[in-house]
């Protein structure tokens, strides 16, 4: 469902799943005018689907790209993208665009903020990010005794 920089992810329960995906990589390009600077985002996307493979299939991901000034968000922007799984496609790949607009501050920069993007999880995927992160902190601290 979801992946992180070690790999794939796999979701709570394994027969939950129609398709899970990761970011390969990204390209980012940003483009100024006189009020704003947008950040365009296109990230690589690889994804695989589980089950029988019969028919083509599309799964829609949602993604975030988000500023952020500091420790607040202050703008963010969710949109759903398709993965298309072609008859007989386990994986498929595509890539696609989200941008953010930031207009300037008093300075004339849009300098203090930070844009981040991902996957935009639900709260059941974020405590089940977490808890792998967790599962790694304790086998790193105890590495003889992982849990």
């Amino acid at each position: 469902m979801v992946s992180d920089a070690q790999g794939w992810a796999e979701p709570p329960s394994s027969t939950d799943w129609k398709a899970r995906a990761q970011i390969n990589e990204f390209d980012m390009k940003c483009k100024v005018s006189k009020t704003n600077v947008t950040v365009q985002i296109t990230p690589k996307v690889a994804a695989e689907r589980s089950g029988e493979v019969t028919d083509s299939m599309k799964q829609e991901l949602p993604f975030f790209i988000a500023a952020m000034k500091g420790d607040e968000i202050v703008q963010k922007n969710i949109e759903n993208k398709i993965i298309n799984f072609t008859s007989q496609e386990k994986m498929a790949k595509d890539d696609f665009t989200i941008s953010i607009e930031l207009p300037f501050n008093d300075e004339g920069t849009a300098a203090d903020r930070s844009v981040f993007f991902g996957f935009q999880l639900n709260e059941e995927q974020l405590n089940y990010m977490r808890s792998l992160r967790e599962d790694r902190a304790n086998a790193a601290i105890n590495p003889e005794n992982p849990q």
